[in-house]
């Protein structure tokens, strides 16, 4: 894991739970990493992190509503279709 982990922020300065890197690149907007996580390096995006008991699909989500009618609504939404499109999944659609 990055040494620098803890220390990861989202857009509104919002400490990234656990340091998780997909949920950083949805909340800095970095497409390449987005597209390459999900379709070419072919990254579990299926991770429940303990701390907030969500995947990157539900940050995804939630990010989604925390920006509704907002001009990054439908960058967001293209975040959801992608990773959606690879196999991703809300936590709740996981076996426990």
């Amino acid at each position: 894991m990055l040494e620098f982990h803890e220390n990861l922020r989202d857009n509104l300065g919002k400490q990234i739970t656990n340091g998780n890197i997909l949920k950083l690149a949805v909340a800095r907007r970095f497409d390449s990493v987005i597209e390459n996580a999900a379709q070419v390096w072919k990254v579990n995006l299926n991770v429940v992190d303990d701390s907030d008991k969500k995947t990157v699909l539900d940050y995804v989500q939630d990010q989604i509503k925390v920006f509704k009618n907002t001009r990054n609504e439908a960058e967001l939404q293209g975040y959801y279709k992608v990773f959606r499109a690879a196999g991703a999944k809300h936590a709740s659609e996981l076996k426990k």
